[in-house]
């Protein structure tokens, strides 16, 4: 038996969920007894903690492995304007019950399974025991009292939601969801009426910032952004930056101060002058690379079965074609996965270079953060100090022994390196400039490379 127990406030009201799952009466952990009245009596005996301890109501939900068929779980119902909760007795057949005339409940209780098993007694005799009143087949939502569960020898109700008189009146909807490819059981719902505010966003919270503009840079625009630079205003602000420039001390805010002054510059100025781009929506990818084709299909093929299941949950040939696409649909999905995956493995193992775009697919598909031990570290490093090593064709061991020795100089911090610390004249940063990409991203300075390339 699983009891999961969940404590929260429903706007004035303390409401205690209680999630469990009871084995059937021939289960296996059960050693195949006519009923698991433990089970029964551990749930009755946390209920009844609940109730000596702590003032609140109460919603029992879960996979009872109960068929009651269409067994009212009280013989008497009466209605009240006023609302009076009732008071339990341990005969649930002697109690009264009342039930607002204004909620979508009704007083007998309906549903599509007619069968019985040695669970009833004991979940009726819960029910009646703590004032809980089942709300499937009597709610709006799910008048018909829906089956649940669906299995290849039957259809039936077994998982129920249930709760305490004093919240009935804030019952708003209970409903049966649609067979899913996920389970056997179809997911329950309710939905409940609160009277408390949602609560407010703190306003400390930091939003995210848009990401920078991008500019149309056409040959009239450039002609008019040179011109701009021009502006007296401009070279004034260009030459006040220039004397805090000099008057710095190379303090950490003085070059963060000085780098936001010349971004703000130039993007003033190219906005004035460059039509802005449209923002690009990235919409993210419905299903998997893998999954198209034929798995579309075949996915298309099960949730027409599925329809057809919810139609006629009886007719057992119906049911029997439904497993069958079930089955082919994780089958083909799963074979397709793999094969995708073996596709591109083969494809990184056997390359010359590293293809960091097929590093990157596969990230994308990592499942969290992946943790290695040292007994990991050993054959970490042999895989990747093998893939790829020494067999590249373009260059050969002296060359390739050279460039590391001299890779291994310039990283020493303790030699000064002349060639990096020389100054740069102008015409090598236009070179750089130069080579530069458009359309891509800006970095922090939020400055994007078409400004710089439209100067040159």
């Amino acid at each position: 038996m699983n009891l999961i127990i969940i404590k929260l406030s429903l706007g004035d009201k303390l409401v205690f969920i209680i999630n469990t799952y009871i084995p059937p009466s021939n289960s296996k952990s059960n050693k195949n007894s006519n009923c698991s009245s433990e089970n029964f009596d551990t749930l009755h005996q946390a209920v009844s903690n609940i109730r000596e301890y702590e003032a609140g109501s109460i919603l029992l939900c879960g996979d009872f492995n109960a068929r009651i068929g269409c067994t009212q779980e009280f013989t008497d119902y009466k209605f009240n304007v006023n609302f009076i909760p009732c008071t339990a007795g341990s005969d649930r057949f002697s109690r009264v019950t009342f039930i607002p005339p204004s909620v979508p409940i009704s007083t007998k209780r309906a549903s599509m399974d007619m069968t019985i098993n040695a669970h009833k007694k004991p979940f009726l005799d819960l029910l009646g025991a703590h004032d809980l009143l089942t709300l499937n087949g009597r709610t709006l939502g799910d008048s018909q009292g829906k089956y649940t569960c669906y299995k290849w020898n039957g259809n039936s109700v077994v998982d129920y939601i249930a709760t305490s008189s004093d919240l009935l009146h804030q019952v708003k909807q209970f409903v049966v969801e649609p067979h899913t490819l996920f389970s056997d059981h179809n997911p329950i719902k309710l939905h409940l009426w609160a009277d408390s505010t949602p609560p407010t966003v703190p306003a400390d919270i930091s939003k995210p910032t848009d990401a920078p503009p991008r500019y149309k840079i056409t040959p009239d625009s450039i002609s008019t952004f040179k011109n701009s630079l021009s502006d007296p205003n401009i070279c004034s602000t260009i030459l006040s930056i220039k004397e805090d420039i000099k008057n710095t001390n190379g303090g950490k805010e003085d070059v963060k101060n000085i780098a936001k002054n010349i971004s703000d510059l130039i993007n003033k100025t190219a906005g004035a002058n460059f039509k802005l781009s449209k923002p690009v929506k990235i919409s993210k990818p419905k299903n998997d690379v893998w999954f198209k084709g034929k798995c579309s299909t075949a996915r298309r093929l099960l949730k027409r079965s599925l329809k057809v299941v919810d139609t006629f949950p009886d007719n057992k040939s119906i049911k029997e074609r439904h497993r069958e696409n079930n089955r082919n649909y994780r089958s083909l999905v799963n074979k397709e996965r793999d094969r995708f995956f073996s596709k591109l493995n083969d494809k990184i193992m056997t390359g010359k270079i590293i293809s960091w775009r097929d590093f990157k697919k596969l990230k994308k598909f990592s499942k969290g953060n992946t943790t290695i031990d040292q007994d990991n570290l050993d054959p970490f490093q042999k895989f990747y100090a093998k893939l790829y090593a020494d067999e590249h064709p373009s260059i050969d061991q002296l060359t390739k022994a050279a460039l590391l020795n001299d890779a291994i100089d310039t990283a020493d911090k303790s030699v000064p390196n002349e060639t990096l610390n020389a100054p740069f004249s102008i015409e090598e940063l236009n070179s750089s400039i130069q080579q530069l990409k458009v359309g891509k991203a800006s970095s922090f300075d939020q400055i994007p490379n078409e400004a710089f390339a439209s100067h040159i």
